[in-house]
């Protein structure tokens, strides 16, 4: 993609529908990190390339807590894709991501069986006083 300007003329007249736009896969590549810094987008979705076992990897820490900075400051919600172990849960809570996706929360599933499962969920457990935004599962 080379012309940013005209790509987000076109993206502020869905943002003012309420439109929201999604940078997906970032940290796959160099295009990805442009793509965040010239479309400004509302949500950045990490490759699973920087989740996997990142728990043993302090390089992809460093990286990932840059990038919880960076969408603190833009007001951005990240979300870190491919998360598969307790141990990357873990690690990511501890970074700071608030948003996880993957097959240790969920397999992919179709709407109503989600809302079965949400509902099965939170009608068999026991009120814990604890609140959290990652639907992650203690």
């Amino acid at each position: 993609m080379n012309d940013y300007k005209e790509m987000m003329q076109s993206l502020n007249q869905l943002r003012r529908l309420g439109v929201r736009i999604a940078v997906d896969d970032a940290g796959a590549g160099y295009a990805s990190f442009r793509h965040i810094l010239c479309l400004k987008p509302d949500i950045i979705k990490l490759d699973m390339s920087l989740v996997r076992a990142i728990h043993e990897d302090k390089d992809q820490q460093d990286l990932v807590a840059a990038l919880v900075e960076f969408s603190r400051r833009r007001r951005t919600s990240l979300v870190a894709e491919g998360v598969e172990t307790e141990e990357e849960l873990k690690q990511l809570l501890t970074l700071g991501v608030e948003y996880v996706q993957g097959y240790l929360l969920s397999r992919p599933c179709d709407a109503s069986d989600l809302i079965g499962k949400l509902f099965h969920q939170y009608a068999c457990e026991k009120p814990t006083g604890r609140q959290g935004r990652t639907g992650a599962a203690s």
